[in-house]
């Protein structure tokens, strides 16, 4: 009678420590969810803030006469990375545009790549109204197999309708180490 009340109480202690084990398993999974969305939401936040001063720097530069501008134009990056420019545009050609943007790596006049640079935009054309600004993030993911030194992209807008190139060329210098 003993034995079986002992196998009894333990049995129980045994199930009560699962439960427990389970309440603290599924508390932590929730905080680390919680964790994780609250790191997201900064990291956008982060990104958002990036791009609103990036384009009050582009705007600056459209409000002084540009058709087509970019910031920043130098960064140092690892291989690897990922850089995030700002491009602006101005239409002032009288009607509502369609425009493309058009990114490039200067061949010439950078140390060679293995393999192409990824960028990441909307290649497709977009309408801007007359008098209006738009602006485009770009993202450029230098890959590891870039020898260091300056890196040099260049950006060319275009009128889509005419395939006229728009506004001065741009370029952006990434120092790669």
């Amino acid at each position: 009678m003993r034995k079986n009340f002992i196998t009894k109480k333990a049995s129980i202690q045994l199930g009560i420590n699962f439960i427990i084990i389970m309440i603290i398993s599924i508390v932590l999974f929730g905080m680390g969810i919680m964790l994780i969305q609250k790191l997201w939401l900064v990291s956008d936040e982060i990104k958002t803030d990036m791009e609103k001063s990036m384009q009050n720097r582009i705007a600056s530069a459209l409000d002084h006469g540009a058709l087509v501008a970019s910031y920043p134009d130098k960064f140092t990056a690892d291989k690897g990375k990922t850089v995030y420019f700002g491009v602006g545009i101005l239409n002032e050609l009288g009607e509502e545009r369609d425009f493309r943007i058009d990114v490039y790596r200067d061949v010439g006049n950078s140390p060679s790549c293995n393999e192409e640079v990824k960028f990441t935009y909307m290649i497709d054309p977009f309408k801007i109204k007359n008098n209006e600004k738009q602006y485009r993030l770009i993202a450029a993911n230098i890959p590891n197999s870039c020898m260091r030194g300056v890196q040099i992209f260049n950006i060319r807008v275009y009128d889509a309708y005419y395939n006229n190139e728009y506004g001065d060329l741009q370029k952006i210098f990434i120092t790669v180490r």
